[in-house]
């Protein structure tokens, strides 16, 4: 072949494969990192026509990109096919179809599937499994088999373990994956009362079979699943658990905060990711709201702010100090000392943005508590801004 033909011939299938990638921006979500970790933003749960969702797997990947994500794991119900007369039913395939488009666009696509299960134990999702197939039980196998003579195209089997937990072969089979299972939105939509742990979520966690609980999605946030989590040393997730499109028109806004599972791990990567909620390193972002354990959050806070040396004293010996927010959090502020007479004084300081502080004569700190920083149920973290480690200007 002719050295022009074939340079011609390359140029052209690069070309097409550039094409092929869609120019679509990214939201750079700006969270800090904490000692010796990567701050990931992570979505745990998302579904695709392969179950109950109205998209292809890509487009999952695309929201990804686009709203600043690190991570997914598109998690389809194994029990829940209403496009099974469309779409074959392949356990393996929205993650295998993902896989491919996470690499373009520099995402980390984990396998997942949703175990789908009546009250209790509810809905429940594997995650960093190989094999989607190895965790359909017999019987969930059997009952599909029926509905092949049934009409309809929508059929949820999910009350099938009443008499013999039939949800323990399945959570068994993630286990067996070395895999990574929690329980998906313990309340329904905009509850925030009277939410209950079974026993058999009690018994799931003495077997080693649930590792980390949804505290926030579906629009909502359960502070009684956070409190879970603190007693039964699990893991804190908000995912989405988007069904339709998010988006994706290209109208960014920082305000449509999506929910995030905020992973602190040691490399931006599906191992470091898996170590990290398994050693319950982990927190949630979610309506401007963070919460988790109070060694995170609270690191999370005082490398999201700088805060200056004076910049100038006035002739009452008050000092005037700038404080920084660079991150993307929303940082509600809420001073209890510092100032004279001890009292209150809030700030709200939006995301990358800037604000001055005045320190009353002889106060070398401000006290005082982050509203929307919560390091357990209705229990903001507790700040001190103090200037011996302000920064020069």
């Amino acid at each position: 072949m002719p050295k022009l033909l074939s340079t011609t011939i390359l140029l052209f299938s690069a070309l097409t494969i550039c094409a092929q990638v869609e120019n679509i921006d990214r939201l750079e979500v700006r969270v800090p990192n904490i000692p010796g970790y990567q701050t990931l933003k992570c979505d745990f749960h998302l579904h695709t026509i392969f179950s109950d969702g109205t998209v292809w797997p890509t487009v999952r990947v695309t929201e990804a990109w686009q709203y600043g994500y690190d991570a997914i794991a598109i998690t389809d119900h194994i029990e829940g096919k209403p496009y099974r007369k469309h779409v074959p039913i392949d356990y393996n395939a929205p993650n295998e179809i993902a896989k491919d488009e996470g690499a373009i666009k520099d995402i980390i696509v984990i396998g997942g599937v949703e175990i789908t299960r009546n009250m209790p134990p509810g809905h429940i999702n594997g995650i960093f499994i190989e094999d989607a197939n190895k965790i359909v039980t017999d019987r969930v196998r059997n009952r599909f088999q029926r509905f092949k003579v049934m009409t309809g195209d929508y059929a949820y089997i999910d009350s099938i373990d009443r008499s013999d937990k039939d949800y323990l072969l399945a959570m068994e089979a993630v286990k067996k994956q070395d895999g990574f299972t929690f329980w998906n939105h313990p309340g329904p939509p905009g509850k925030y009362d009277s939410l209950t742990i079974y026993p058999e979520h009690i018994e799931l966690i003495e077997k080693g079979l649930l590792h980390g609980i949804e505290v926030s999605g579906w629009g909502a946030y359960w502070p009684e699943a956070f409190q879970w989590c603190l007693d039964h040393d699990l893991a804190l997730l908000s995912n989405s658990d988007y069904h339709y499109p998010h988006d994706i028109s290209g109208k960014l806004s920082r305000s449509a905060r999506r929910n995030y599972t905020l992973v602190f791990a040691k490399e931006r990567t599906e191992a470091s990711i898996k170590e990290a909620l398994r050693a319950n390193r982990s927190a949630i972002w979610f309506n401007d709201m963070v919460i988790g354990r109070k060694e995170h959050v609270e690191p999370l806070f005082y490398h999201a702010i700088k805060l200056y040396k004076p910049h100038f004293v006035d002739s009452r010996r008050r000092k005037y100090v700038k404080i920084s927010n660079e991150s993307d959090f929303l940082l509600e502020i809420e001073f209890k000392s510092g100032k004279s007479g001890g009292y209150f004084d809030d700030i709200y300081l939006e995301a990358r943005t800037t604000q001055i502080l005045v320190f009353e004569p002889g106060a070398e700190a401000m006290e005082g508590i982050v509203r929307n920083f919560h390091v357990a149920p209705n229990t903001p973290l507790e700040i001190k801004l103090d200037l011996q480690a302000a920064e020069e200007k």
